[in-house]
């Protein structure tokens, strides 16, 4: 059956519309397509804004980023990969992975950050497990889309595309869903000779190993082997090996020959980076606070085995953290004796650390009395005000003085009367 539609059209401002300055005429056996016309790119913008729950605060930080003259031969190599000299078939898919605090993050936001400046497209988010609620993999898909969209006209009006397609695609849980309509598809309009890069980091940091949750949807994808994006797109993912991960990794590498993984610790000059750091950060020579000798400094590089992580904290407190009393020799030391080369069965090295600043920044004697104290608070069926707290003190009069200490310098004993809980 036939329809007609009949309009007289009229038009007083500008002529970029459709069929400007027609009148009287009909459409026969129309079918009529609803269109979203953007004008700007703030107009397209808003639109993804609409539609994307952008992170803001997952991006490269520039306070991540390597020290000059660091992980450069790492840096440059991965930069080199994303800019392949000839039509090679290697995996456009990259994977470093090591232990907390080895520097992985760093290396992550540098790469980002010098793409950016050679003019890549780039698409970065940082897992932060403090931060599950909002650092979840349909968010980082979310904000690596519209990070896109926001640089390419092209992959936005991909993005427009979708979701008119799939109107439901923005409140969708499905990850494999998400990747295919907010990365995959719009990936497809973008000019092949700009180069795209995708770099998540921290994916351990993602949510929870469990099966068939967000986290393992996302391994899924970026390990499969084929994520289906143009030959002009990478990713480049860094993460601790956990169980789920390497389990992925090892199939990921099965599949793929070629795969790039790069293992922290295999990483040749780290020993070299982590001199100058230290150097810089200590040494009167480098321009630092003058507090250690460069055979220091190098002593130290050695022992940290790698973790950037250790010897930046090491660093912070030699250089005047921690309990006073103590030269800066006798904690050099001691964080020596503990340093990631030394043998601990259950802790790791950074663990060990952090457990040697505590120890030497409490007393022992004081911690007891104050764990006698503090327990009295914690396990009253009811909050009890300060002088039934001191009725219960038999243990010694010195208990006294730390009710007085915490009454000046916490609110959990001050309630402005001495009778109120």
């Amino acid at each position: 059956m036939s329809q007609q539609v009949s309009a007289h059209i009229t038009r007083e401002q500008g002529n970029n519309g459709f069929f400007t300055g027609a009148h009287n005429f009909s459409f026969h056996d129309a079918q009529f397509n609803n269109y979203v016309t953007l004008s700007s790119g703030k107009d397209i913008k808003q639109k993804l804004r609409e539609e994307l729950k952008f992170v803001e605060d997952a991006g490269i930080d520039d306070d991540k980023i390597c020290l000059p003259d660091t992980r450069r031969a790492i840096i440059k190599e991965i930069t080199d990969w994303v800019q392949p000299k000839d039509d090679s078939k290697a995996s456009r898919t990259y994977i470093l992975y090591g232990e907390a605090g080895t520097g992985k993050s760093a290396i992550a936001h540098t790469v980002g950050k010098e793409l950016q400046e050679l003019q890549f497209l780039v698409g970065f988010f940082a897992f932060n497990r403090s931060m599950l609620e909002s650092r979840t993999p349909s968010n980082a898909l979310h904000t690596i889309a519209y990070t896109l969209g926001a640089g390419d006209h092209d992959f936005a009006e991909g993005l427009i595309q979708s979701f008119e397609e799939d109107p439901s695609i923005s409140g969708s849980t499905s990850i494999q869903r998400q990747w295919e309509k907010l990365i995959v598809a719009p990936a497809q309009r973008v000019d092949p000779a700009k180069h795209v890069v995708i770099i998540f980091d921290a994916l351990d940091e993602s949510g929870p190993q469990m099966q068939d949750e967000p986290r393992d949807r996302l391994l899924s994808v970026l390990m499969s082997g084929k994520h289906d994006l143009p030959s002009n797109f990478w990713v480049f993912v860094t993460s601790r090996l956990e169980n789920d991960i390497m389990a992925y990794l090892e199939r990921f590498i099965y599949r793929d020959p070629l795969a790039r993984v790069q293992k922290m610790t295999d990483i040749k000059g780290t020993d070299e980076d982590i001199y100058r750091f230290v150097v810089k950060k200590m040494s009167g020579g480098g321009g630092g606070l003058g507090i250690l000798e460069e055979s220091q400094c190098w002593s130290l590089a050695t022992k940290a085995e790698g973790y950037f992580q250790w010897v930046s904290t090491v660093c912070k407190v030699l250089s005047g953290g921690g309990k006073g009393g103590l030269s800066v020799q006798t904690r050099f030391d001691e964080f020596m004796s503990t340093a990631p080369g030394s043998l601990h069965k259950t802790l790791t090295p950074l663990d060990r650390l952090y457990m040697t600043i505590l120890e030497e920044s409490f007393d022992q004697e004081a911690m007891e009395r104050y764990r006698e104290v503090m327990g009295l608070v914690l396990a009253a069926f009811e909050p009890l005000p300060r002088t039934s707290l001191k009725k219960l003190q038999i243990m010694g009069s010195h208990h006294h003085g730390i009710i007085r200490h915490r009454e000046e310098k916490d609110t959990t004993l001050d309630a402005g009367s001495r009778d109120l809980p």
